[in-house]
C-alpha cells in the first residue's frame, strides 16, 4: 500500500485464546486504508498459526499486512520500537493482541484527526473482566482538550495513559525522538503518552468507547501479580519524565512542576497504600520533596491528602492502617456489586 493513512502496531506473545478475535477485528474495520503491522515476539504458543489463518480468511487484506519476527523475546515495549520503526502510515496507533476494536474504532478517530487537525485523538475504553462490562469515557464536552489537563490526568491510568486508544500523528514520535523505553514492563504507556502530549499541539477526544481492553489476571499490574519491581520500574519512568523536563529551559520546567511532583509522588505511593509490597522507609526517603505539594495534587481527594500528610509524621503506620482499611471497604463494595446485581453494559462477544 502507498501512503497508508493509519499503521496499527500489534505485538504477539502468548494470546491463543485471544488473538482470532483481535485479528478479526482488526481485519473488518471500516476503514480501508490501513497498515497492519505484526510483531511477533517469539511468542511460544499457536498464536502465529492461529494469526496465520485468518489472515487468509482476509485476502484484501493480506497485501498491507506485515509480520516481523524477532529473534528472541524482547518484551511488549521493544515489540512496539520494532513496528514503529517501520510503520508508514500518516498516523499510528497500537492494539494489544489480547483485546479487540469495535469495527468503526479507527475511521471515525482518523476523520476527527483530519477534521480538527489534532495530533492526537482519543477514545474511551471497554473493560471488560470476564463476567461484566464497564465502560472508561471522556467527557463529551472537552474537546480539544488542554494539554495541562491532560498531563494532570496521566498518572490516574486507564484511558488517559494507554496507547492503544490513542490515534497519533507519526511525525509527533519522529520529529521529538519519542519511542518505548525497552526493558521496562511498568508505566511503558505512560512514559511515551506522557511526552506525545507533551509535544503535542491540539488533542482531541472521543467520548465513545471504541477499544475493548480484556482484563488478564496474570498480567503484571493485577493484584495477584503486583510486587515491588513493578513500583521500582514506576519510579523509574517518574525519574525519567522529570529528567526530561529538566533538559528543558527551566521556565518550562517550572511551568509542569506540579504535574512533575504528582507523577513521582503516585509512582511512589504504594509503598504505603499496598500492604503487600509496603515499605514505609521507602515511602519517606524516595521523592520526598513531593510532600509539600499534597494539597495541591488535584486529582487526590481531601481525605487521602489528610492521609498522606499523616504519613509525612510520626504516625505513618496509623495512615498506613487507614489506607488498608479503605481499601478493605473499597473491595468489599466490589464484591458485594458483582455478587448482589449491579448494572452493566452487555456487549457481544
Amino acid at each position: 500500500m502507498n501512503n497508508p493513512k493509519l499503521s496499527v502496531i500489534i505485538p504477539i506473545y502468548g494470546v491463543e485464546e485471544r488473538i482470532e478475535k483481535c485479528a478479526i477485528s482488526l481485519f473488518e474495520q471500516t476503514l480501508q486504508e490501513i497498515e497492519y503491522i505484526f510483531v511477533n515476539d517469539c511468542t511460544p504458543d499457536n498464536s502465529l498459526f492461529i494469526l496465520n489463518k485468518i489472515i487468509e480468511k482476509y485476502p484484501k487484506r493480506k497485501e498491507n499486512i506485515i509480520l516481523i519476527n524477532h529473534q528472541q523475546n524482547k518484551g511488549l515495549s521493544a515489540a512496539r520500537l520494532t513496528g514503529l520503526n517501520i510503520a508508514t502510515g500518516e498516523y499510528i496507533i497500537h492494539c494489544d493482541s489480547d483485546d479487540w476494536v469495535e469495527p468503526n474504532m479507527y475511521e471515525l478517530m482518523l476523520s476527527k484527526a483530519k477534521e480538527e487537525n489534532a495530533d492526537i485523538v482519543c477514545a474511551g475504553l471497554f473493560y471488560d473482566d470476564g463476567e461484566k462490562v464497564s465502560v472508561d469515557t471522556f467527557s463529551s464536552h472537552i474537546s480539544p482538550m488542554s494539554k495541562m489537563d491532560y498531563l494532570s490526568k496521566i498518572p490516574l491510568g486507564g484511558k488517559y495513559s494507554s496507547l492503544c486508544n490513542k490515534l497519533i500523528k507519526r511525525e509527533l514520535y519522529f520529529s521529538n525522538n519519542v519511542f518505548p523505553i525497552q526493558g521496562i514492563s511498568m508505566w511503558e504507556d505512560m512514559v511515551v503518552t506522557y511526552r506525545l502530549v507533551y509535544y503535542s499541539k491540539k488533542i482531541s477526544i472521543i467520548s465513545t468507547p471504541l477499544y475493548h481492553y480484556i482484563h488478564n489476571n496474570n498480567s503484571i499490574s493485577s493484584p495477584k501479580s503486583y510486587n515491588e519491581n513493578n513500583v521500582k520500574q514506576q519510579i523509574e519512568c517518574a525519574q525519567f519524565i522529570e529528567n526530561f523536563f529538566k533538559n528543558k529551559e527551566i521556565n518550562e520546567y517550572k511551568k509542569y512542576n506540579l504535574l512533575i511532583q504528582f507523577l513521582k509522588f503516585a509512582s511512589k505511593a504504594p509503598y504505603l497504600t499496598n500492604k503487600n509490597i509496603r515499605d514505609l522507609k521507602s515511602w519517606q526517603n524516595i521523592f520526598p520533596e513531593t510532600h509539600k505539594y499534597i494539597m495541591e495534587y488535584t486529582e487526590i481527594s481531601f481525605l487521602s491528602k489528610l492521609n498522606y500528610l499523616l504519613a509525612c509524621t510520626p504516625f505513618i503506620k496509623i495512615s498506613a492502617k487507614i489506607f488498608d482499611i479503605y481499601n478493605s471497604i473499597k473491595q468489599n463494595n466490589l464484591i458485594i456489586k458483582k455478587y448482589f446485581g449491579v448494572r452493566t453494559k452487555k456487549v457481544d462477544k
